[in-house]
Parts: structure tokens; sequence; C-alpha cells
């Protein structure tokens, strides 16, 4: 063991806790990954706290005194990632000091943990966690994988109404030729070769639940793409080559960037400034090598693409489809759709153009093509259902055309077969080249027709409960680390939650056991909520093909009952204290959300008789108090907290910031809730009688974490966080 002369086995320093033997570091009861080498850096100079620790000292105890490695560049690259475990700062330190040509000195209260002390509880494994790819930073070997057999479709003949006339003209002898070219391609399925481009592991992956696409383009030399620095999101260009990453240059105006396309000739990048809470976003562009940017004016979007002469740009702005020119003007609508239209891209002659719209009513992504003109307007695989979820396409350079699709939790990469389509007009083939084990989104063909650059991404969370008596995160003990929402009886007996892997409804006693899996897929199950009886559910879900609903089910299993019937989507249930209510709203457009007017509506369960709530035109996610008098509600762009008294039948504004996931106290005399747009996300409590706003908790601390979910709160309104630790980089497949 190294440096432990001054302190015992186990260490505890702010949320850190270190155990120098075993090698472990955990943070408020969670371990944080570091690698060995790091791990002794750290030990050494906690064996030394308080005191400079020379360069000289920690190569000879480190690296030992015959090294032959670059040891300057070993040990800032230790330095580094050990800052990088404990969030700390070189300019700002908190841990560990630098002093210029001298050493480094952990300058933090270091206290040893008395071994007697009660075990530490550990977070409960997760049953059937998503596999973990440990990479370390040196050239990646290929990986070779076959890919599936391919699938035969045969296209509409309408479109085509004089095929059958040509293969007459033509011959046998040119059918014998096809059919052996068909032969040919069917019997061989290509090698698909894997290579890892980056290594940063915090590649943004997008959430397309929520229409947030993580944009990915390449000028043939450089990959650009979105990445979590912080629980910031920057755009980041790496070197297709040796994968070394850097941010690109923005200005100040552009909040949250992601790139919609990047020019034919490579040189400039169409990039979104991203507010969560708003359905359409500034457009600007800005030159790939990061220098001055100019805004697109009067175009707010929420997607875009260059046209091929570079000249031009086409936007999406709600249902519609804009061209202008670069700078803005000259705007002309090329065509209105019926849902919102991302990932646009256009075929390498221009005349065609492909793109993923929503359906409104199901959300499911389909893949659309029309001509350049606005028209022929089709689903460009009809008759395809291989996958639940069609997006992202684009052309390669040999005229194929490549797109990702999610079956379930997984997404894969296909490839639609085009550049033969002149020998086999009526037919196209569409074959499977990923099949795991990450998930596999946003694919981007190379400029050379070699492969194609793609996000790999798995997750894990860990579900936490904080105590503001003691200021300290423990786990929450519910048996699952899995869960997407979760929601206890009021006395605490029993709790239900989402599952993150397939979105099914599970109910248990509060120390986890005694499960009940309440719904299957391929239902998806979002949020739901306890009659006050603790009898039954109701929950929000969606089925394939259909819009969210709302469902009710016993508690003790059932098939689940819908509760209203209508052709828009149904969200956010909360129950009356009777059990005779349920007040529900509607989601707003940035989650994915048709353009249908938004208000809070009230059903009574015994008549199903449905009316509007008073005053609620433009509020969502409503949540009744404890004892009845009061629904709050926040506003579409989830920045304004009301609250609706019954008895007077008035709203009242009671908070005003970033809000998510309004939460009432079990007494009924405040309200929870998380300001997610702001920094290290906060959970907030206002108290009603005096409309004070004060924060309980933020998350520094776990800056790791690339997303932090306040889930709502135990029985004794101790705070339940879901993190999640997303592992993403980008991946190059190359075919033979």
């Amino acid at each position: 063991m190294v440096g432990s002369s001054t302190v015992g086995d186990k260490v505890r320093f702010g949320p850190f806790e270190a155990d120098l033997r075993s090698g472990e570091l955990r943070k408020l009861g969670i371990r944080i990954k570091l690698q060995g080498q790091p791990f002794r850096v750290l030990c050494l100079l906690i064996g030394h706290k308080g005191e400079v620790v020379s360069r000289e000292k920690l190569q000879r105890e480190i690296w030992g005194p015959t090294t032959v490695v670059d040891f300057d560049r070993g040990l800032g690259t230790a330095i580094n990632k050990v800052r990088e475990a404990l969030c700390d700062s070189a300019d700002s330190p908190r841990y560990i000091e630098t002093l210029a040509r001298r050493g480094y000195r952990f300058i933090a209260d270091v206290q040893a943990v008395e071994p007697t002390r009660a075990p530490e509880a550990k977070i409960p494994e997760q049953s059937h966690e998503p596999v973990r790819l440990e990479v370390v930073p040196q050239p990646a070997p290929a990986v070779t994988l076959q890919a599936s057999p391919p699938i035969t479709l045969a296209e509409d003949p309408a479109k085509n109404p004089r095929g059958w006339r040509k293969w007459l003209v033509l011959g046998l002898a040119v059918v014998t030729a096809c059919a052996w070219a068909l032969g040919f391609w069917s019997a061989r399925s290509p090698i698909v070769q894997f290579k890892q481009v980056t290594w940063s592991e915090h590649v943004y992956p997008g959430d397309s639940a929520l229409e947030r696409f993580p944009g990915v383009v390449t000028d043939g030399l450089n990959v650009f793409f979105p990445e979590m620095r912080d629980r910031n999101l920057v755009l980041s260009r790496a070197s297709i080559r040796d994968g070394d990453a850097s941010p690109v240059s923005m200005p100040a105006d552009i909040i949250r960037p992601s790139v919609a396309d990047i020019s034919p000739d490579g040189t400039r990048l169409l990039v979104l400034s991203m507010t969560w809470a708003e359905p359409e976003h500034p457009l600007w562009v800005v030159p790939s090598h990061g220098s001055a940017a100019h805004k697109v004016s009067n175009a707010l979007a929420h997607d875009a693409t260059w046209l091929p002469d570079g000249e031009s740009i086409l936007f999406a702005s709600g249902h519609d489809l804009f061209v202008t020119r670069n700078d803005g003007s000259a705007h002309q609508k090329l065509a209105t759709l019926s849902g919102r239209a991302f990932w646009l891209r256009y075929s390498p002659d221009g005349k065609t153009l492909r793109f993923t719209m929503r359906d409104p009513q199901t959300r499911a992504g389909i893949l659309w093509e029309m001509a350049a003109d606005g028209s022929l307007l089709h689903p460009l695989l009809a008759g395809w259902d291989a996958a639940q979820n069609e997006c992202c396409g684009s052309w390669t350079a040999d005229g194929d055309y490549i797109f990702q699709a999610t079956s379930g939790s997984m997404s894969n990469i296909w490839i639609r077969h085009e550049h033969g389509r002149r020998l086999l007009p009526d037919s196209v083939r569409i074959e499977q080249l990923t099949s795991g084990p990450l998930s596999y989104v946003s694919p981007v063909p190379d400029r050379h027709g070699q492969g194609v650059l793609v996000i790999g991404t798995h997750s894990r969370n860990q579900l936490l409960r904080f105590d503001p008596a003691s200021r300290r995160f423990s786990p929450a003990a519910v048996g699952t680390n899995n869960a997407n929402r979760i929601v206890f009886t009021r006395e605490g007996v029993r709790v239900a939650w989402t599952s993150s892997v397939d979105g099914t409804l599970w109910q248990s006693l509060s120390n986890g056991s005694q499960r009940l899996q309440l719904t299957s897929g391929p239902m998806r199950v979002s949020l739901m909520n306890w009659s006050p009886d603790n009898r039954r559910l109701a929950f929000a879900a969606r089925k394939p093909g259909g819009p969210q609903r709302i469902y009710l089910v016993a508690a003790d299993g059932g098939t689940p009952e819908e509760l209203s019937a209508e052709a828009h989507s149904q969200t956010d249930p909360s129950w009356s204290p009777d059990g005779n209510s349920i007040v529900f709203g509607r989601s707003p457009q940035y989650l994915g959300e048709d353009t249908v007017p938004k208000a809070l509506y009230a059903i009574d369960l015994n008549t199903r008789k449905r009316v509007t709530l008073r005053g609620s035109e433009g509020l969502f996610s409503p949540r009744w108090s404890p004892d009845g008098r009061y629904i709050a509600a926040i506003s579409l762009n989830q920045r304004r907290l009301l609250i609706f008294d019954r008895t007077t039948e008035t709203w009242r504004e009671v908070a005003s910031q970033s809000i998510n996931n309004p939460t009432w106290s079990s007494a009924g005399d405040a309200i929870y809730f998380q300001s997610s747009d702001m920094e290290d996300q906060p959970i907030y409590k206002v108290t009603i009688s005096t409309g004070r706003v004060q924060a309980v908790v933020d998350f520094r601390d776990f800056r790791q974490a690339d997303k932090v979910n306040y889930l709502g709160l135990a029985p004794d309104d101790s705070p339940l966080v879901s993190l999640r630790f997303a592992t993403a980089d980008i991946y190059s497949l190359t075919r033979d």
C-alpha cells in the first residue's frame, strides 16, 4: 500500500471515502471508478496530506526508479483522472493543489474511518444490468461481426406502373442476369468491422422520447458530436484517426449546441442553440474550425440541413419545412407535414429529400421520402415491420441508405441497398449491420464510401434517497436500481416503479420483497400514482401504434382499464383525496406532443364525465394536494409553478424559475420541485403559506452522472433521485 504512513486503511474527506488497501473510492456510498495508477497517486498524496509531494517522489514510488515511459505525461494524466473523479479543479482546488515545478499537495481534511463501524450499505445490484464494455485508451483492434441476413421488400407497384413492361422488353437474358445478381447478394452477408474512435465515454446519446436527437457529422477527417462535460452539453470535434477530442469554440449566445448538418464542402456547421423547454430553437452557421459564427435571421427550428449547393438551408419549424438563404433571407415554404420532421437529408443528386417524422398520435418514428420540390410524399419503408421506430437516415457515398431502427429498448443500424436498383427496380434489400451489445444511434456515412460513424451507448441507474437531517445520500432500499419513476403509498408500506429496461410497471413492499409485475410489453409506462386506498394505480402508458393513454389497474394485478378514449394523448394522472376523481393533462410540444390546445381535465370515476379545469389553459403536470383543496400545475415552458384553489376557483403563482416534477409534501404545506435547467440541478421547496422558496439539495458532487432525475418524495418527505451513468462513444463501422 502506497502512502499510508500517517492514516489508516480507510479514510474520509469531504463526501469521499477511500479504502487504501482494497483500492476502492466511494462518494456518499457510491463507488467511483478510478484506475490503479491514479488511485496509487491519490493514496500517496493522502498519506502525506498537507505536505508537498515532489514529482521525484511520485516517480520513485509510483513508477519506479527505472521507468522508461514518458513520466511527465503519465503523471499529468494520472493527476487529471484523480481530479476528474473528485470533481476537483486545478484553478480552484478543493483536494489537490499544484505547486509549479515542485509537486502536489493534498489540502483537504482527512479523517480515519474506524474499522469497528457498521458496514456501509451497498447499492443493490441490478439483476439485468446492461453489459459494460471496459476499454483503455489505446488503438482499438478491429472487431468483426457477421451481419444479419438481408430482408427483401417489394416496392409499391403504383410508384413504377411501367416496370413489368420494361422486363418484357429487356428479355430473358437480362432477367437471368438479375436473378444471378440477387442470388449473389443474398448469399453474401458482409463482415462488419468495429473500431472505437473516441474514448471520453461522455458522448451525448440523446433522448428520442423528448425529441433530442444527437447530431453527428463529419468532414472526412474529423467527426463532430455532442458531448457532456460536467453535465453541460458542448459540441466537440475528434480526429477519426486518433480520437483526440476538444470542444468547438462557440459564441456565448449558443446555449446548448446541437449540430444539425455540415456543409457539402465540410467547412461550416449548422448548429441549433437548444432550450430544453422550447420546441423551436435559434439556428446558427458556425465554421467547423470554430471561429466567428452568424445567426440565421428569422429562423426558429428544431432541425435543419444544407441544400446540395451549400448556399441555401432547409429547416423544420412546427409542421412546416422552409427554404432560406444562408443569411436567413428569402424564406419560402416548401411543404406542410402531418408531424414534426427531424434528420433532414438530401440525396447526393439533390432530387430527393428524406427525413424522420414523429407520428403525432403514436410518437413512433417513421422514415419519409419526398421529391425536392415537396411533391410525392410517402413513407419510405411501408410494409417493413422489423422495428418499432425508424430514424436518422443518410445516403452513403456509393448510393446506399443507412439508418437506425429500434426494437424494444435496443437500437441497431440497418442499410437499405439502393445503388444496384437499376438491375432490380421493383425490389430493395434491407440488411441489419449491428446486433448489440451496445445500442447504436445517429449513423453518419463517412465521405469516402468505406464506413459509417455511429454512437454506441449503454447506461445504468442508481437510486438514492437524500436525508435532509444528515445531508447525505444513501441507497433507496426498494430492491431496484433500474427505476425511471417511483412512488410510495402514503403510509410507505408499498412502492410502485417503472422499469427503465422495458417500461413495465411493478409494485412491491417498500423493501423490495413480494414483487408483482402489473403490465407487460409492448406497453411502456411513464407516470403512475397510487389511489388513496392503495387498491389501484393510475398510470400513463403508450402502446405501439397509439397515443399515450391513462389506465387504471388493481394493485394485486389484472387487466389495465383505459380511463377515457380520445384522439389525443393523456399524461400525469393525479387522484383526488377521496379517490372519486382523477385530474390529468397533456404533454408540451418539446416532449413530443402534437399542437392541440393544452389544459387540465378532471374525470369523475363514477360517471366518467370529463370537465376542463377553469383557467388551466397552457398548463400541465397537475398534482392534487393531500387535503384536496389545491391542484398544483406548471406552465408549458416549465417556468411557472401555480396552484388552483378549488374553494375560490382561482390560480396563484407560487414560484417562477425552472421547474420539473412538482410534488406535494405529506402534510400538504409545501411543494418540492427540481430546477433541471440550472447548474447542479437543485431541488427546491416552496412553502405555500409564505411563498418562501428554499434550496434543499443540489448535485454538484455527482457530476460523473450525466443525468439526475428527481423522482419525488419518500413518505418522510426525503427526496428520491435516480442517477443515470451513460457510457457512449463514437465507433467506426466498416463493411468488407
